[in-house]
């Protein structure tokens, strides 16, 4: 920053004992890799706001990955305060962060001061974003489901119970499907 190379870029932009120390974070956590642009500058901006952010994005004319980074960490800082609840279901925390590039959101969790909220980005990294119903769509016909919108609820209520440990073989998802269907279809 003491060139003023950041406030170049955007007069928001500014290095700091803060900025330092994430940065060398990423590389410690990318080890042996050097971080991804994306992190890096996911990081470099966190501090502005959206309209700041959207100025920069443009300006430096990013590629849409890095420019995806840049915005989805933007969008996450807006949900932090949501994140730092400890009684957060796993099922909340997936759909507070479900859809969101890698870069965003490693950078933030690197950069939110709550540990709450890291702790809930890392199980998202590392565990909830992998985790799916065994069951398909094909397997709810077999049920006896009808075609329809109704599938798709039913796989995301199958998926957020999936998340929460409600369920955990596939007998547990078609049990609870089945149980939802006796109560959903009344007898005439």
């Amino acid at each position: 920053d003491e060139l003023g190379v950041l406030a170049k870029l955007h007069l928001s932009l500014k290095g700091n004992g803060w900025l330092a120390d994430k940065l060398e974070q990423a590389r410690q956590i990318s080890s042996p890799d050097l971080p991804s642009v994306g992190l890096y500058l996911a990081l470099l901006v966190y501090p502005l706001t959206t309209e700041e952010s959207e100025q920069l994005i443009s300006y430096l004319r990013l590629p849409k990955s890095v420019a995806e980074a840049v915005r989805d960490t933007i969008s996450i800082k807006t949900k932090l305060e949501s994140l730092a609840n400890p009684e957060l279901s796993p099922s909340g925390i997936y759909s507070l962060l479900h859809g969101y590039s890698s870069p965003a959101l490693v950078a933030s969790s690197l950069a939110t001061d709550s540990p709450v909220a890291c702790r809930h980005i890392d199980l998202f990294l590392s565990k909830l974003r992998y985790i799916k119903p065994v069951l398909s769509g094909e397997d709810l016909k077999r049920l006896r489901v009808a075609s329809g919108p109704q599938i798709k609820e039913i796989l995301n209520k199958l998926h957020e119970a999936k998340l929460d440990g409600k369920v955990s073989s596939k007998k547990d998802e078609e049990e609870l499907v089945k149980g939802w269907l006796d109560k959903w279809v009344k007898p005439i």
